[in-house]
């Protein structure tokens, strides 16, 4: 079970909040969760909810106590129920869909273009497969050993390179989720 899953358990009100997509949500429940434990929470529903779940007893009973003062402002706020919170959620990503269909357009504006917006229609959708698998030969090379990579500009490019394919296929989320082992790999090699 992951820790995010443990924290909904734990806090319903403060859990919806982290687990959410709004920004504003997860830092109001990282700053009530870093108030308690008095440490930095970093504001993503992961950190949260290992901090939460490393809690001594006496810290969980403050931060039920402060589950429940959360919950009031957020009904206050017009929050009903946390699951308010994850419709408000659902919304935000419809109003981004909304959004980048009008500023980019979509399949159909391409296929009102006889020859051009085929062509078109069709580089839009290699380009996942092309950057995803060019980027998989890379890494099996490196990975492999059968290429070295220079230590300096050309490692950072190739660690840059993966984490942005990464996010252009999978999203910010995938990019989150492994920016901290990341981290740590990358803090450990230059401790070489």
């Amino acid at each position: 079970m992951k820790f995010s899953d443990l924290l909904k358990e734990a806090l319903p009100w403060i859990g919806a909040a982290a687990t959410g997509n709004v920004p504003a949500l997860i830092s109001m429940a990282a700053k009530e969760v870093s108030g308690v434990l008095g440490i930095e929470v970093p504001a993503n529903a992961e950190a949260i909810g290992q901090a939460v779940a490393k809690a001594s007893p006496e810290q969980m009973i403050t931060l039920r106590d402060r589950e429940m003062a959360f919950k009031e402002r957020m009904q206050a706020a017009g929050f009903k129920h946390q699951d308010d919170m994850a419709a408000r959620d659902i919304e935000a990503a419809r109003h981004m869909t909304e959004r980048a269909a009008i500023l980019e357009g979509t399949a159909s504006d391409l296929k009102s273009m006889p020859v051009l917006g085929s062509i078109m229609l069709f580089a839009r959708g290699a380009q996942r497969p092309i950057w995803g698998f060019g980027t998989l030969y890379i890494d099996l090379m490196v990975f492999s050993g059968d290429w070295q990579l220079q230590e300096g500009a050309v490692e950072s490019a190739f660690w840059i390179v993966n984490l942005l394919v990464l996010g252009f296929l999978f999203g910010e989320r995938a990019v989150q989720n492994i920016a901290p082992f990341v981290s740590e790999m990358l803090k450990a090699r230059s401790g070489r």
